[in-house]
């Protein structure tokens, strides 16, 4: 990927859908400096059963276009012409502005709209979230930090003898305490119903909002030691 140059005027083409990455090889070919931002996704392939990863423009329907200073007239006038249609209609349909000519974007924008992307901001893939999280558990065990794991947060979050109010189902309204956990996504619990209690079993969802699976919060400091060097009990 060209990095996009600071020193030119950018603009923003609005341009037929689904164009973007012919107009993006036509321009280059035209010597005009064009950036098409994009996010990259998984898509579930059903006959072999896996994910491919796919990328997109991520601003369908736009791209930017670089000019020397003060040449937009003559940008827009390129990008109008011949090379940039297919059967005869025009693929860039003029650039974004005002009645006063079009919209100058400040270069720092597209600059920094690039180096997101670079660094995997726009990137939905399980590849890179799957990279971004053992990133984050490397940055956290190298500062002393201590991981845990998911199922050991919702069995923190869910564990014998804390209480919930039951705000789904029949039951909803109704204190229930938990007993245990019996699946990744249920428990039981104890629920008094006519003044006897009773065992209940419960979607987790059923009792309280699931904790949030961002790696960040499953990252907790070390227990501090005790004065003689032994952590206490």
């Amino acid at each position: 990927m060209k990095f996009p140059s600071p020193d030119l005027d950018w603009y923003v083409a609005r341009v037929t859908p689904r164009t973007e990455e012919t107009i993006m090889v036509r321009a280059m070919v035209a010597g005009i400096e064009v950036y098409l931002p994009r996010r990259r996704y998984d898509r579930f392939n059903r006959r072999q059963r896996v994910n491919t990863e796919r990328q997109t423009a991520l601003l369908p329907g736009y791209i930017f276009a670089g000019t020397r200073h003060r040449a937009a007239a003559d940008l827009n006038a390129r990008l109008r012409g011949d090379r940039f249609k297919a059967y005869g209609k025009p693929m860039v349909l003029g650039l974004l502005g005002t009645a006063d000519g079009p919209l100058q974007i400040p270069s720092k924008i597209v600059v920094d709209l690039c180096t997101d992307e670079q660094n995997g901001v726009f990137d939905e893939t399980a590849s890179r979230a799957e990279k971004r999280e053992a990133e984050q558990i490397a940055a956290a065990l190298a500062a002393g930090q201590e991981v845990r794991s998911y199922d050991e947060l919702v069995a923190e979050h869910f564990a014998p003898g804390e209480e919930f109010t039951v705000r789904a189902g029949p039951f909803t309204g109704f204190l229930a305490e938990v007993e245990k956990l019996t699946a990744p996504d249920r428990l039981q619990a104890l629920v008094s119903i006519f003044g006897r209690m009773t065992h209940v079993e419960f979607a987790l969802t059923d009792l309280d909002d699931m904790p949030s699976r961002d790696v960040v919060n499953r990252i907790r400091l070390p227990v501090q030691s005790s004065a003689a060097g032994q952590a206490p009990s």
